[in-house]
């Protein structure tokens, strides 16, 4: 649930600013309004061409779509016929939503390929159609985009359609199913531009503050870009732990009175033998999980393959040693539980009951900051020694 809450920070707090601002902003002189008018533009190439250069197709065609929808609305409706603009109108509030949602859902294909190319046609091919049907202005597709289900929703209060309010609300719940199930920055900010989008549909009339609102939408892009490309660096996507790229950071700041545990997980190749490669990602994760929150202050990283570590940054080792003790019993008392499918590729030998599951074990080694120790590469060389120490012994055990 925090996590939720806090994916829908940004785009809360950017739609938040639009709201404060427009009154203020409309009292603007009309050289600085058209400024802001066409502040969209720019913004948009320019997170068009990060997307580009970090290979994020979503967020690509997302704030295509938010863009294209602004561009729409600002030049190309009022240069139609008034019949023509309100079914385009109308045509835009059922396609933009329906394309977020589907562009949420496309797996990451990159945007210049064969992939791509199906998605560009996706936002203009429907458009286009669109278009070409009004030339003609015939009369069953406004019935068909105007059909109301029933009189008893009222429609003074906005101008979207009961075929478009249903279309929104799927969509509004689907996307918020997913951010939910699935928290993160570009669920969140895929969740804000939604809003966005609906907002910039239904105050039509102000291009100011469908200016302000398609600025908002991809502002939560552009940062969602930056959180994303930071945790691709920082954060293991296996286990959602701190990876090697942070704890070499954190070995750069440590001083004074430090001690480092390095951790493994027993006869994983085995393990892995015998189950399979996704069961020993999905042991990972539990492992991961078991050991999260450390205590005695200490911070938790994958280093890699099986291999944890633990960065105890103001306590010597014999203030540490009941903490990993702990770690060691919470891991072995959460057995694994293949899957039908994984116990299939368990080895001829015995299968385990069902019941039981898999006991997973892990080897700890300490090591602390000293003069036999001075510098973090010479404590963490020592705690793997004592990690060693501790499989020779007869794993499942901690020591220093």
């Amino acid at each position: 649930m925090l996590r939720f809450i806090l994916s829908l920070l940004i785009p809360a707090v950017l739609l938040g600013v639009v709201y404060f601002i427009y009154p203020e902003a409309a009292k603007l002189s009309a050289e600085r309004l058209m400024v802001i008018k066409s502040l969209p533009l720019g913004l948009a190439a320019v997170l068009l061409l990060l997307c580009l250069r970090f290979n994020r197709s979503r967020m690509f065609f997302a704030a295509l779509n938010v863009t294209l929808l602004y561009v729409l609305l600002a030049w190309g409706l009022p240069e139609l016929p008034a019949n023509q603009a309100e079914l385009m109108y109308l045509l835009l509030c059922l396609l933009m939503p329906l394309n977020l949602l589907v562009f949420s859902e496309l797996r990451e294909r990159g945007v210049l390929t064969r992939w791509g190319v199906t998605r560009f046609l996706l936002i203009l091919l429907p458009l286009l159609a669109g278009w070409g049907l009004m030339q003609f202005e015939p009369a069953w597709l406004g019935k068909l985009l105007n059909y109301r289900f029933t009189r008893a929703v009222p429609l003074h209060w906005t101008t979207f359609t009961q075929l478009a309010q249903l279309l929104m609300l799927v969509t509004l719940l689907v996307m918020n199913g997913r951010l939910f199930a699935q928290p993160g920055a570009e669920r969140g900010a895929l969740f804000g531009s939604l809003l966005a989008i609906l907002g910039v549909l239904h105050f039509r009339e102000s291009l100011l503050l469908a200016s302000l609102l398609t600025n908002a939408a991809l502002l939560m892009f552009v940062i969602a870009l930056i959180q994303e490309s930071w945790s691709m660096a920082y954060i293991d996507h296996l286990t959602g732990l701190p990876g090697r790229r942070a704890l070499n950071e954190q070995l750069l700041k440590l001083s004074g009175t430090y001690s480092i545990a390095m951790m493994d997980i027993d006869h994983f190749k085995k393990f892995n033998d015998r189950y399979g490669h996704d069961a020993g990602d999905e042991v990972l994760r539990m492992v991961a999980g078991r050991i999260r929150k450390v205590g005695s202050g200490g911070k938790v990283y994958r280093y890699g393959g099986e291999e944890f570590t633990i960065v105890f940054s103001s306590k010597p080792a014999k203030e540490v040693m009941d903490s990993m003790e702990s770690i060691r019993l919470r891991v072995e008392q959460s057995p694994f539980h293949p899957t039908r499918k994984e116990r299939r590729k368990s080895a001829a030998t015995k299968r385990p009951a069902k019941s039981r599951g898999v006991s997973i074990t892990i080897s700890i080694g300490i090591a602390e900051h000293g003069e036999r120790n001075p510098l973090p590469a010479d404590v963490i060389k020592a705690a793997d020694k004592a990690l060693y120490r501790a499989k020779k012994k007869g794993r499942n055990q901690v020591c220093k």
